[in-house]
């Protein structure tokens, strides 16, 4: 975009062929101008889409409704697109054209913002702008350095995407309803999504694959049809201080080894709270995860933390409780989950385990008989569950200041491969903070 320094000058930006429609739904082609208006020192002020190819501020005046597929072509360095709180989305036209191509997502359309360019792109901005009814509201392509802040993606296809990019920021912003993805971010590295929000989503609320060093910190994932937070063959993730509500997995990591979750809180997941799949020397710590639903039955039974082929995890601080069938469920070559302080809030246990399903449950009960889940004895200390795997039970009884029951956390322990595999090393109740369990020598 060309723009001269002289005040209030009208300049033409762009001739840009635009895509309109006969009233046949058949393209054809006409030719518009995209005006840009810049004030003595200050921003440039757009009121169409435009490709923008100098550096600059520029800020949107109005709401567009767009009649080309791609609206908003940021293909330089040192550029800030303000969006002004305004709303970029297609014409009926639009939408009725991409219905009569048979798009894979008909009630969408376009790429509202897209920045990128054959040659590699710095220090770029896209902010305070609503996206909404495109195939993808913002995109980022080959660029080092870039933000994107206060954006509102809501009933895209998918709301934004980051692709084959570094040093990225994702803060402040907000993705709903998506048709696929939230957010996306593939093969990049040093990305960031931080304080934002990416809920009713159907597919998964954010998604790192093929990616290294991506942190998802502060960052709400509700009511996603598939995964909160999914990552795939990506390593140096970080999931920190993450809500996770009524997900079908609240934290999903495929082939990626070396994730750290931690100071998170993952609800009402319908399958597993966090699942960790072909994924070694993976943490999860001072982390709570609660009412794990079973609604969703995929290879195993459900659990709050589900371990396929994954070594050397490690679980520390975790809180469980109000989970449907596992607290822990580890197959297929799981080998040294290492437990610390894992249980109840009140109640925890430590151990070392591989391919072993084990079960924490809190019962109200009179006096300071163990509680089995309803399990029955053997009459020797030991309990058969009904597929007739052996546990080994552990129970803590925590005083109760009100007179009422006390509460009794058993540790039920169902081995899905060698019992010799499993040793308790602790258990401690926690009363007022202070424990007052000691060591348990189990296998």
């Amino acid at each position: 975009m060309a723009i001269t320094s002289t005040p209030l000058v009208v300049a033409f930006v762009v001739l840009v062929v635009l895509a309109t429609f006969g009233a046949v739904g058949e393209p054809t082609v006409s030719v518009a101008a995209s005006f840009g208006v810049r004030s003595p020192g200050g921003p440039t002020v757009l009121d169409d889409c435009a490709v923008l190819t100098e550096p600059g501020v520029y800020v949107l005046g109005n709401d567009i409704e767009t009649t080309q597929y791609t609206c908003l072509e940021l293909r330089s360095s040192d550029i800030v697109l303000d969006g002004g709180g305004h709303t970029v989305g297609p014409s009926a036209h639009s939408l009725a054209y991409g219905k009569h191509l048979a798009m894979p997502t008909p009630a969408q359309f376009g790429v509202g913002v897209a920045v990128g360019s054959s040659e590699q792109l710095t220090n770029v901005t896209v902010t305070n702008i609503r996206l909404t009814g495109l195939d993808v509201g913002t995109r980022l392509q080959n660029v080092d350095g870039a933000t994107i802040s206060d954006v509102n993606a809501v009933g895209n296809a998918r709301g934004i995407v980051v692709v084959a990019a570094h040093d990225v920021a994702v803060r402040q912003s907000s993705v709903t309803g998506s048709e696929t993805d939230g957010i996306v971010v593939r093969a990049s590295s040093n990305v960031s999504v931080a304080e934002t929000t990416a809920n009713e989503n159907a597919f998964a609320g954010v998604v790192v694959a093929d990616s290294t060093d991506v942190t998802v910190s502060e960052t709400t994932v509700h009511s996603n049809g598939g995964d909160g937070v999914f990552v795939r063959d990506a390593t140096g993730v970080v999931v920190r201080d993450l809500a996770a509500v009524d997900n079908a997995v609240g934290v999903l990591l495929f082939d990626s080894p070396g994730t750290l979750v931690t100071e998170s809180y993952v609800d009402r997941s319908a399958f597993a709270g966090v699942g960790v799949v072909h994924s070694d020397s993976v943490v999860v710590t001072d982390t709570t995860i609660r009412n794990t639903t079973a609604t969703l039955a995929l290879l195993d039974d459900p659990a709050a933390i589900w371990l396929v082929g994954s070594n050397e995890t490690t679980l520390r601080e975790v809180v469980v409780s109000g989970n449907e069938n596992w607290s822990l469920y580890a197959r297929d070559g799981s080998e040294n989950v290492t437990a610390e302080r894992f249980g109840t809030e009140d109640v925890q246990f430590s151990f070392v385990a591989t391919d072993v399903a084990v079960d924490i449950h809190e019962e109200s009960r009179e006096g300071s008989e163990s509680s089995t889940n309803g399990e029955e004895s053997d009459g020797d200390g030991t309990e058969t569950r009904d597929d007739d795997q052996t546990v080994d039970p552990e129970s803590c009884d925590v005083p109760s200041d009100t007179g009422e029951p006390t509460v009794s956390s058993a540790l039920s322990v169902g081995f899905v491969g060698d019992a010799s595999a499993f040793q308790l090393t602790e258990s401690r109740c926690e009363t007022g903070g202070e424990a007052v369990g000691d060591e348990v020598s189990g296998g």
